[in-house]
């Protein structure tokens, strides 16, 4: 489908003055909104069919009623490749009717990173098709008017500025008088070459409500609301308002003793500002922004305030319980950090000048968000992107989707280890936990290009030092080439697997032989007759045991277990060796270490975040310290869900649940238990049904719910059981403390 976009008239060289914003913003952001209407006369009542979509975010009405409930419509992708739009079914009755909507800079105009607004263009367009009953079919062109409103700005990273003041009245009606308005444009040259396609990923909705818990003033005499709860989205909110004088809202995620402190928000405001037309009991809430917040500054009292939780439109297939509550809490802890940051794309974080779809975070995450939530379509759709952002030379880019050249400034697009893997790892995943072929053969070219851009910059099957490493580990860097070629072999195995699953018999060959020969080259070059790895850090023996890069397995687990002993039973890891230092612990007979970890209270460690209150991941594990309070504000977020990757090993290890075969036709249930979590109880919905797992280590007591046609190979003490669909009930040796 081809869609025509409309939009401002004088819009090059110069800007039009509809989109100029006020002057103390006009450096931060790139335009005001605009506001677009067309009446059309229905002669027989019946229905029609829309299609709409713009450049920048959206908000679409009939006769003066939105059309539909999603916010930040139509998303974010690489605009100059692809646009989604939405399609509605309308009931029309006989008479006139009016179509109208307001387009904000959103992702296609807007700021981008710390890189400044109009990443794609200066301008927002809008485009509609309505086809009616009788196959008669009305598009956006030039009969349809546009003009301003209230709204004076709306930005991702400045917020929103409404004045309901310069709210034309009953603009949204067809008695509404519009010759004052322009006519539209209709832009031609906008989108060539760019495909228009039904929405792929779940739209992003409002999906929760938060109130506040609790209201303090702060040391200058405004209203703190705290939310309770680090969250992503906006407020809605009530107050006795008096003509002209502004509703100021400022987001922060937490507090500098009384104060918002806003200094790790970089140079996002996250302000939205509100002047009423008039006195008496008034609401309102944003429409064209989000906030990462916890705490709310008000210079007004607020008569009613919710948070409005918003976030792509999937739901929640996971849970855990346990008798912990630490535990507990860093469930819900990883929970909330998807979260916050599954809005379309899976942004790094949602609050400071970034938010952008980080691929390494993505990838090491990616496993414990499809335990979490149904995330079968929007890993499709983020995968998409991730090879719209490919680059000639057939690497991966760091951020999906691709942010361009803006304001003379390239954003990062270099392929680093770790972020490149993304091309492999999340529809790896994918396959297992949904049984779907189909992402690995649309992904596996990409693939194959990348393998063949890491091998040509490997010398003597080893990758060069080069790249970010593990991130953000705790004084403790595994050296960048070990961790490159680490991943390179990792690379080789899963892609002669994936070769072979899409019957690509001389590719799995060649990818098998390619492993051999880097596995040899790493044990040779980087692993002394001792077992220890170049760097001895703990990042790369639960790598090397993850790919298999070890002559003696039992060797290179003592020496993980021995690096975790050194520093007093505490991780080092960053983003990427956190992902796989439980698990390898695990798998290597180091259950109690793992949990020991786990269970840790003082720094570096979960538990430590939560003791400092966080209600999300923190990017780093020293966000705020007792004894340094906070970090750097250049890059200290306390919403990224990279280290929630321990998620996955709560599922797979503590609960045990693991998929045997792709789509958990046949899964393992294999608990890794310990006395100190006494009570757990793990469930998640897959593709085949609900699978639950309770266990009491006391009691020596293990229930397991089996969906119908599928098998469960359980372990307990050592003894296989297999268990077809039903409730089952097990026995094994109780564990003492």
């Amino acid at each position: 489908m081809e869609l025509n976009f409309i939009t401002t008239p004088n819009t090059f060289p110069h800007k039009s003055p509809l989109r100029v914003v006020p002057e103390e913003v006009r450096n931060l952001v790139c335009g005001r909104p605009i506001y677009f209407r067309r009446t059309f006369t229905i002669e027989k009542p019946g229905e029609a069919v829309i299609h709409f979509c713009s450049l920048g975010y959206n908000e679409v009405f009939l006769d003066g009623k939105k059309i539909g409930d999603t916010f930040l419509s139509p998303g974010w992708t690489d605009f100059n490749k692809r646009i989604y739009y939405d399609t509605y079914v309308l009931s029309l009755s006989k008479g006139i009717h009016t179509l109208s909507a307001i387009v904000a800079d959103g992702w296609y105009a807007g700021n981008m990173g710390n890189y400044g607004p109009g990443q794609f263009d200066d301008i927002v367009a809008f485009a509609a098709r309505i086809t009616f009953s009788d196959g008669t079919i009305l598009d956006t062109d030039t009969d349809w008017r546009i003009s301003n409103g209230g709204y004076l700005y709306a930005d991702l990273f400045y917020g929103e500025a409404y004045d309901a003041n310069q709210e034309p009245e009953g603009w949204k009606f067809s008695n509404f008088d519009d010759s004052d308005w322009e006519e539209a444009r209709v832009a031609l040259g906008y989108a060539n070459g760019t495909q228009f396609l039904p929405r792929k990923c779940p739209p992003i909705r409002e999906k929760m409500t938060l109130i506040p818990a609790k209201c303090e003033r702060d040391s200058k005499g405004n209203y703190i609301y705290d939310m309770g709860q680090n969250m992503t989205g906006v407020l809605r909110v009530r107050f006795d308002a008096k003509k002209g004088v502004p509703l100021v809202l400022r987001h922060a995620e937490v507090l500098d003793d009384t104060d918002l402190y806003t200094d790790n928000l970089r140079g996002a405001r996250q302000t939205d500002t509100f002047i009423p037309a008039s006195d008496g009991l008034t609401e309102y809430s944003p429409c064209f922004t989000f906030h990462g917040f916890r705490y709310v500054e008000s210079n007004l009292e607020l008569s009613d305030i919710e948070g409005v939780v918003l976030y792509s439109d999937i739901e929640q297939t996971g849970n855990i319980e346990t008798s912990s509550p630490l535990v507990n809490k860093l469930f819900q802890n990883q929970l909330w950090g998807q979260r916050c940051n599954f809005l379309d794309v899976p942004t790094d974080c949602p609050q400071r000048n970034e938010r952008l779809g980080w691929a390494g975070d993505a990838q090491v995450f990616a496993r414990t968000a499809m335990y979490n939530m149904d995330s079968d379509v929007f890993y499709e759709k983020y995968m998409i992107d991730v090879r719209d952002a490919a680059l000639p030379d057939g690497s991966m880019a760091e951020i999906a989707p691709r942010v361009y050249v803006t304001r003379g400034r390239t954003m990062f697009s270099r392929p680093s280890p770790g972020w490149g893997e993304v091309i492999f790892i999340i529809p790896y995943h994918h396959w297992k936990m949904y049984g779907k072929t189909d992402i690995l053969r649309d992904n596996y070219g990409h693939m194959k290009r990348f393998f063949s851009y890491l091998e040509s910059k490997a010398t003597g099957f080893l990758q060069p030092d080069f790249g970010n490493g593990d991130w953000l580990n705790v004084d403790c860097v595994t050296p960048k080439d070990v961790f490159a070629t680490l991943y390179f072999a990792y690379d080789a195995l899963l892609l002669s697997e994936i070769a072979n699953v899409l019957g690509q018999k001389e590719d799995a060959a060649y990818y098998r032989t390619a492993y051999a020969a880097i596995r040899n080259a790493f044990l040779t070059a980087y692993t002394g007759t001792n077992g220890v790895i170049k760097g001895d850090t703990q990042c790369a023996y639960a790598m090397a045991l993850l790919a298999g890069l070890y002559t003696d397995k039992a060797c290179t687990a003592a020496h993980l277990a021995r690096t975790v002993n050194e520093r007093d039973n505490h991780l080092s890891t960053g983003f990427f060796g956190t992902s796989y230092l439980l698990p390898m612990l695990c798998e290597t007979g180091y259950t109690e270490l793992a949990y020991t970890i786990l269970l840790q209270k003082t720094y570096p460690s979960w538990g430590y975040c939560i003791k400092m209150g966080a209600t999300t991941m923190w990017e780093r594990w020293n966000g705020y310290t007792d004894t340094d309070g906070f970090f750097d504000p250049s890059m200290n977020s306390f919403n990224h869900y990279s280290f929630g990757s321990v998620g996955q090993w709560m599922y797979e290890f503590m609960g045990g649940i693991r998929p045997l075969s792709p789509g958990f036709s046949r899964f393992a249930v294999v608990p890794h238990m310990d006395s100190r979590v006494p009570k757990v109880t793990v469930s998640y919905k897959s593709v085949k049904g609900l699978i639950r797992v309770e266990y009491n280590t006391k009691e020596g007591v293990l229930l397991l719910t089996v969906p119908a046609d599928t098998i469960a190979e359980v372990i307990l003490d050592g003894e296989t059981h297999t268990l077809y669909a039903g409730q089952h009930t097990l026995s094994f040796c109780p564990l003492t403390v």
